[in-house]
């Protein structure tokens, strides 16, 4: 594998993340670099161990595991630091916060020509703020994944310039999804990571107040054997799906409830593409995402009634989500972002 990296031309581009488990980032990164163009060489550098997106991305592009015991295991800086002697990347672009602690460190070991620190989200533990601080000031540029979490690093971590690209999502073109392959109408979908605070038990206990349509959460998690419990007769569980964008392409309504600081809710971006009436909870960047083509409120339950009563309001709002998810959140606009910021580094 060395040889082949000594060979080609291309701007190389080494991305570290914590972990290539199923989340947002993860698979914000696996749409990044497997549809950099061809003047792009990518490599993953996960510190933990294997996971879903690790074993997806393989086959297109180069994966190696630190295999962290913890995250906060320093003794794989010697390993870290000699991938990237290794590989010799023109930019090193981080994902989450250990993965930019790390890389803030073994960055300045290997060493790498130019760096990038991406910030993801308004959440984190009480001492992420002040390590942040320091970490930011050892890289040449940093991204955030929304106006909200720019705003949130100026005022709690003095970040000032950051560049804010929006993450992206696919575009289906499908008709038929989630409502025809259930039979089932109407329905209200969500998707979601099971986990606290994420809304999963809001949207449980929103389809218990509305009992005569028929509820879909698309995802898994922590919480989902004791949501199965408590779920009534109108609600269904759908797994992991890869596909979750195509699958909403015929729901009637999209609910996000989570009450999270997510900085860019991909969950959101991904219903609007698919062209559903989305009602969010205003939480973390989801007002940016949706702006004026879906309902934003706290209080779920009369908006969402609001919509299955009003089908040409929903089909107006579904259309207004497709173009505004074209416009801004493709994957190519993330990926043609990207090039553009490398470029700039790597004149």
């Amino acid at each position: 594998m060395a040889e082949s990296w000594k060979r080609k031309a291309a701007m190389r581009i080494a991305c570290l993340i914590t972990d290539l488990e199923i989340g947002g980032t993860e698979r914000v990164l696996e749409r990044l670099v497997t549809n950099l163009s061809p003047g792009f060489e990518p490599l993953v550098i996960s510190m933990m161990g294997e996971g879903p997106i690790a074993e997806r991305l393989r086959p297109r592009v180069p994966v190696v595991e630190l295999k962290m015991r913890g995250k906060l295991d320093a003794s794989v800086m010697p390993k870290a630091a000699a991938t990237l002697r290794e590989f010799r990347p023109d930019v090193l672009h981080t994902f989450l916060f250990h993965a930019n602690v790390l890389g803030r460190i073994v960055g300045s070991l290997a060493p790498v020509p130019k760096t990038v620190c991406s910030l993801r989200t308004l959440e984190g533990k009480a001492y992420h703020a002040p390590v942040q601080r320091f970490t930011w000031r050892g890289f040449d540029r940093v991204v955030c994944a929304s106006r909200a979490v720019a705003e949130h690093a100026r005022r709690r971590m003095g970040i000032r310039g950051a560049r804010v690209i929006h993450n992206g999502v696919p575009l289906p073109s499908n008709r038929g999804g989630i409502k025809e392959e259930l039979g089932l109408a109407p329905l209200v979908a969500t998707s979601v990571r099971m986990a606290k605070g994420k809304g999963a038990r809001e949207f449980v206990g929103l389809a218990a107040r509305i009992p005569e349509a028929h509820f879909v959460l698309i995802g898994g998690g922590a919480e989902e054997a004791d949501l199965r419990r408590i779920a009534g007769p109108n609600v269904r569980f759908a797994g992991w799906r890869d596909d979750a964008a195509a699958l909403l392409v015929d729901a009637d309504v999209f609910v996000h409830a989570s009450r999270l600081g997510e900085g860019f809710p991909n969950a959101v971006a991904e219903a609007m593409a698919a062209g559903c009436a989305v009602v969010a909870t205003d939480a973390g960047g989801t007002r940016e995402v949706v702006g004026d083509a879906g309902v934003v409120t706290d209080d779920l339950e009369p908006a969402v009634r609001a919509l299955l009563a009003d089908g040409a309001r929903r089909r107006a709002l579904g259309r207004a989500a497709r173009d505004r998810a074209e416009r801004f959140f493709s994957i190519a606009a993330m990926v043609r972002a990207y090039e553009d910021l490398y470029r700039e580094m790597i004149p």
